[in-house]
């Protein structure tokens, strides 16, 4: 991946991982850095890790309605993650980033309502994301 063939989404995931990180200096990332200045491999590999993941809340949420644990009002054909298209603002991969690396927002924070306990759960079964900058000036992601 080059900073040319940067997905939407990969810049919302990076521009949150930046902002919610520190350097040694104990300032946040994205005042020096921006997604293009992520590893290509690594921002790949975290766009990969987002896409699986909301392949698999669709999975649990369509799972959750019919097993009716979802309140009636809960449509999963309006609720894809997978393809939210231009009626969302990035807030999906926000608190993906949020929760996935425990702080103190995220989904389980009111804003998914139906959905927020099982984004939360899928979120947090996977490792932290820890972005460090390299002697090269790139940021790893670990």
């Amino acid at each position: 991946m080059t900073n040319a063939t940067l997905t939407l989404r990969g810049a919302a995931l990076a521009a949150t991982l930046l902002w919610s990180s520190t350097g040694d200096d104990g300032e946040p990332l994205d005042r020096c850095y921006c997604a293009g200045d992520i590893a290509a491999d690594d921002l790949e590999r975290l766009t990969a890790e987002f896409d699986a993941f909301t392949e698999a809340a669709d999975a649990a949420l369509d799972a959750a309605w019919a097993a009716g644990e979802l309140p009636p009002w809960f449509d999963p054909a309006e609720h894809s993650l997978h393809d939210l298209g231009p009626r969302h603002d990035d807030a999906l991969e926000h608190d993906y980033v949020l929760t996935r690396n425990g702080h103190g927002a995220g989904f389980w924070d009111g804003d998914w309502c139906a959905m927020g306990d099982t984004l939360t759960a899928l979120a947090q079964s996977l490792p932290e994301i820890e972005p460090l900058v390299g002697d090269d000036g790139r940021i790893y992601l670990y």
